[in-house]
């Protein structure tokens, strides 16, 4: 008896040592390389408190902003180490994993009023994840970063005055083909360099979001809008085979809490455009949207970038006209 009471009193020191390590959880890593006063920020931690709320604790989502851990393209790269379980870099990045994810980037392509719809993006989420499962990545959802702007010192009125210009841009060669066809020259850089760069002259233009213009400040005088020229998406990507581990409740509150976050997300990043827009015109910056004859010249130069890509990446094109033809019959 006194044997047994040894043992029980052991077993309830064990429990007690136990018990807060298991309430803890499991760590989901979630890496981004916008600082934590952007409003993506914001909506990846509700996305995180989501997920942990809707596992009872048994995933502890965490969120390192600011490049704290990595860069979007080298959290990418960690997805299938380990290290990094969910990223959402612009979906430009994907096209170093599969060029053919370069089809949600293509100039003058997806709107708006698309991706409000919950089949169209959905559908669209599912082409995507299918160009890069192979290569142990699988893409929860398509987010809006912004309407694409470019920032610079003087005015842009014309896709002439791109000429010999050096334009950040994020990452992707439909972007970089489409920056070279405006007769500028695409430099990659994080988001976390531009403004360094930018009042360094390192670069003459930047290619971004209108937070991203937040991030600049008014260094960069001119706001310029091609309007549809570009609508920049986050793909919101996991490591395959760490989902496929989860046990099933797990893996379908991870699944369910991103879906419901990519559902109201699209409204609120368009709210977030015209806020940060307000914010930096409020501060003393110009932001001017282009229209008639110069937005013409942009889209035709652009359709020549649209046109070499579908006829690299046909059975892709192919699907994505397939999925815009369902949308319009509805």
């Amino acid at each position: 008896m006194k044997f047994a009471g040894i043992v029980a009193t052991a077993a309830i020191g064990v429990a007690a040592i136990l018990t807060p390590v298991l309430a803890m959880g499991a760590d989901m890593v979630i890496t981004s390389e916008i600082a934590a006063t952007h409003w993506k920020a914001r909506q990846m931690d509700e996305l995180a408190a989501d997920i942990t709320k809707r596992t009872n604790g048994r995933i502890n989502a965490k969120v390192f902003h600011a490049s704290t851990l990595y860069k979007d393209k080298d959290a990418l790269a960690a997805l299938s180490t380990g290290a990094v379980h969910m990223v959402w870099p612009a979906s430009n990045w994907l096209e170093n994993v599969n060029q053919a994810c370069g089809i949600i980037g293509l100039p003058f392509g997806v709107k708006d009023s698309m991706m409000q719809h919950d089949e169209f993006r959905a559908g669209l989420t599912t082409m995507m994840s299918s160009l890069v499962e192979d290569k142990g990545l699988k893409v929860l959802g398509i987010a809006r970063t912004s309407e694409g702007i470019f920032l610079s010192k003087s005015p842009i009125a014309a896709v002439t005055d791109m000429k010999g210009k050096k334009v950040r841009v994020p990452s992707g060669r439909v972007l970089q083909n489409l920056m070279t066809r405006y007769g500028a020259s695409p430099v990659t850089l994080a988001t976390t360099e531009i403004a360094t760069a930018f009042v360094q002259g390192a670069i003459d233009m930047v290619y971004t979001s209108p937070g991203g213009w937040e991030m600049v400040g008014t260094t960069a005088k001119y706001a310029t809008i091609v309007p549809g020229m570009n609508i920049i998406t986050y793909a919101i990507v996991v490591d395959k085979n760490w989902l496929a581990s989860l046990p099933q409740a797990d893996r379908e509150a991870v699944l369910a809490a991103t879906a419901d976050a990519m559902k109201k997300q699209w409204p609120e990043a368009m709210a977030e455009d015209i806020s940060a827009l307000e914010n930096m015109v409020g501060k003393g910056g110009i932001s001017t949207r282009l229209s008639g004859k110069p937005v013409e010249e942009f889209e035709k130069l652009a359709e020549e970038v649209s046109a070499e890509f579908r006829k690299q990446h046909q059975d892709v094109a192919a699907k994505y006209d397939a999925l815009k033809a369902k949308l319009a019959s509805r």
